[in-house]
């Protein structure tokens, strides 16, 4: 009696085990199932990039509490939230708190979606269930709809107030989620009681006539959805790229007419018989800066030898006391020029006002400016420098010096320079296009980001033009705004998925409501065909 009792237990243990080990597999192929096809399907989302037009796993969840109860719901809640801490942490996203709060918000919307979800079914319909009368179709097509809208709502609702999503995208958002929960409940339901349903023998029949059909055909409509949403999204981008060519257009043509003015400025200097005065500077330089406010100063550097160094100084502290011809220290003060053989000192300087520290500085003492000092006057050509800090600005921002020499002339040789504020001149080009366009301008050869206005989780801009001007290569970038998205979004592709998974779907389930019949049927035939006569030789 003994031994049997030992036995019997044995047997027992034998069996919760393994019981238990199918109920682990079970999770595990869940978990995997539920995140492998939400990474798939979040690559058709829409912006912030958590809606998507179909989401399988909201089909699979429901799928698993229908099928198996609520046993299942940890392991959704926890698919759910690796699927979007995953996505949280990929680009153009980034793991933070925010990010992974939205991925607990979604979470929780997901597993109570598939409780309510999976209870009305097997409330209404039943499990075991064969799926295959007008009343099961008819509560299987229209509770989906009601019930998926707690995802949506609770989860865009959250990431909302989370700040994950802004006001604007919020209805298309929800009705993308809605939709892309409702046809995935609608696709894959079927699909996993054809795998792992009861009773089994009917829905294993089910397996060939049912889920290779619906492959193919889910194949088919993800293929068209994708070649006409790249139709679409060409043609939303028309519009963003003819601004992107005027914005490049634009740029180059105010730098040139810059360059223009330079021009002009050099040859008054050139040709004039009598010195030109500060005054007659000022008087000079008064419609440029008018005409571009952006400017940080328009300047006149005449060449000093180390011979007239002490003369040029004299002349110039009897309009400027304290002039000096100046030299910036290593800690960024200004100080008296060492001796060289050259100078180039920033003699007249407009508008005064937040330049006077310029005022006697000299441009050969600094290496980026000396060569593009060089370049203006070996090539008679305005040469623009490298991206550098001013002397007069405390502040980081990049400027360039436009340089234009002026080989001779009653003041004398030097030249004449216009000092620009790349990120304030690009910023005021972009005012009339900001809403629609973020652009981002680069000097190649520094490697120097001189404006960026584009969003930082950008990977690869749209659109690039390269500019050259005074013989230094530009790179501008622009890319489409979520204002000019949101304004020229088409929604062509959406109802392309979102009709062909309906279609689907009524397929799926006509498949399952025949399938055991021509199944029946075939047997039939095989079992009623007459045999062949044999013959038989006497």
């Amino acid at each position: 009696m003994a031994i049997w009792k030992a036995l019997r237990q044995t047997m027992f243990s034998a069996y919760v085990k393994s019981q238990r080990h199918r109920q682990l597999l079970g999770h595990a192929a869940l978990l995997i199932a539920y995140v492998l096809t939400g990474w798939i399907g979040l690559y058709l989302a829409v912006p912030p990039g958590y809606a998507t037009a179909i989401f399988l796993p909201a089909g699979i969840a429901v799928a698993a509490v229908f099928a198996f109860g609520a046993s299942s719901l940890p392991t959704i809640f926890l698919a759910s939230f690796l699927l979007n801490i995953f996505f949280g942490s990929s680009p153009p996203h980034n793991l933070d708190w925010l990010h992974a709060g939205a991925a607990l918000v979604i979470a929780a919307a997901s597993s109570t979606q598939a409780a309510v979800g999976g209870t009305l079914l097997r409330w209404t319909i039943g499990y075991p269930t064969a799926l295959d009368n007008p009343r099961d179709l008819s509560f299987f097509l229209l509770l989906p709809p009601a019930f998926c809208l707690i995802s949506a709502t609770v989860s865009i609702s959250g990431i909302w107030l989370l700040g994950v999503v802004r006001s604007s995208e919020l209805p298309s958002n929800w009705i993308t989620w809605w939709v892309g929960d409702t046809l995935g409940v609608i696709v894959s339901l079927p699909i996993i009681l054809v795998l792992f349903g009861e009773p089994r023998g009917l829905w294993r029949l089910r397996l060939r006539y049912v889920a290779f059909p619906m492959f193919l055909c889910f194949v088919l409509f993800v293929s068209i959805f994708i070649r006409v949403s790249k139709w679409e999204h060409e043609q939303s981008l028309l519009e963003f790229q003819l601004r992107s060519q005027q914005f490049a257009d634009t740029t180059k043509a105010n730098l040139e007419q810059e360059a223009l003015f330079l021009d002009q400025l050099s040859s008054v200097f050139a040709n004039r018989h009598d010195p030109i005065t500060r005054q007659d500077f000022r008087n000079l330089v008064q419609q440029l800066l008018k005409h571009f406010p952006v400017i940080q100063a328009v300047e006149w550097a005449p060449r000093v030898l180390n011979s007239d160094r002490q003369a040029f100084e004299a002349t110039e502290r009897a309009e400027m006391p304290g002039f000096a011809i100046r030299e910036q220290s290593q800690s960024g003060h200004l100080q008296q020029s060492s001796v060289r053989r050259l100078y180039y000192p920033v003699t007249y300087v407009e508008p005064p006002a937040a330049n006077e520290a310029a005022i006697g500085y000299d441009l050969l003492s600094d290496a980026v400016r000396a060569r593009a000092l060089e370049a203006a006057v070996e090539t008679g050509n305005t040469a623009a420098s490298a991206p550098i800090r001013l002397v007069q600005e405390r502040a980081e921002e990049a400027s360039t010096l436009l340089i234009r020499s002026v080989p001779a002339g009653s003041n004398g040789p030097g030249v004449v320079l216009v000092v620009l504020r790349m990120a304030s001149f690009a910023k005021s080009l972009t005012n009339s296009t900001s809403p629609t366009l973020g652009a981002k301008l680069i000097d190649t050869e520094a490697g120097s980001n001189l404006y960026n206005s584009l969003p930082s989780t950008l990977v690869s801009p749209p659109y690039e033009h390269t500019l050259d001007f005074g013989g230094r290569h530009f790179l501008l970038q622009t890319a489409p705004t979520a204002y000019y998205i949101a304004q020229h979004r088409g929604w062509q592709s959406w109802t392309v998925l979102a009709g062909g998974f309906f279609v689907l779907g009524y397929l799926e389930l006509f498949f399952c409501s025949v399938a055991v019949t021509l199944i029946v049927s075939r047997n039939w035939f095989t079992v009623c065909k007459p045999e062949k006569p044999s013959l038989k030789i006497l």
